[in-house]
């Protein structure tokens, strides 16, 4: 930004990125902080309102042109959703889906498709049940590591590191 100062368009691209990378870096410090708030037991699950389109919109927001930067089709689809407003932990609900969309983004190559899918598939009473779906093309969960896959820390091995880095808090 400060190098195109004179073109604002640019300008404006730049403090968007840089408020998306910003919000991301929080929200690894939040995976970091949450890590610790689950080992001594004290985590809080929220049981409020949330607008699920409005997160999605964000997610949206958020991943759409580091898709397009590197040259994943990043599709968003809603189903059925009969109810917008939903109870619950939004800022969970958000953070789970940006964790999975970032490590699909991560490790789909170029040319590959990522896509989020929620679906309605039940209302009962003063329930609605989601059906939440993310598809990617990308290198994929060896079988014989996918036990491991929700232990902090963990990648499949070094080379996942080194091609791709992160820290295995993803999952």
């Amino acid at each position: 930004a400060m190098n195109n100062i004179e073109h604002k368009e640019k300008v404006k691209d730049c403090l968007v990125k840089s408020e998306v990378a910003a919000k991301h870096l929080l929200g690894v410090i939040n995976d970091v902080l949450d890590f610790s708030s689950i080992d001594s037991g004290k985590i809080r699950i929220a049981n409020e309102k949330f607008d699920i389109k409005n997160i999605v919109s964000i997610l949206a927001t958020m991943f759409h042109p580091q898709a397009e930067e590197k040259g994943v089709d990043f599709k968003i689809s809603i189903e059925n959703l009969s109810e917008e407003e939903m109870i619950g932990d939004g800022m969970r609900f958000n953070q789970i889906l940006v964790n999975i969309i970032s490590n699909a983004l991560k490790f789909t190559p170029k040319g590959g498709e990522v896509s989020l899918r929620i679906k309605q598939s039940l209302q009962k009473e003063d329930k609605v049940f989601l059906n939440i779906q993310v598809k990617d093309n990308g290198i994929g969960i060896e079988e014989k590591f996918k036990n491991k896959i929700f232990s902090p820390y963990e990648q499949q091995d070094s080379s996942v590191t080194q091609n791709f880095g992160g820290t295995g808090l993803g999952l």
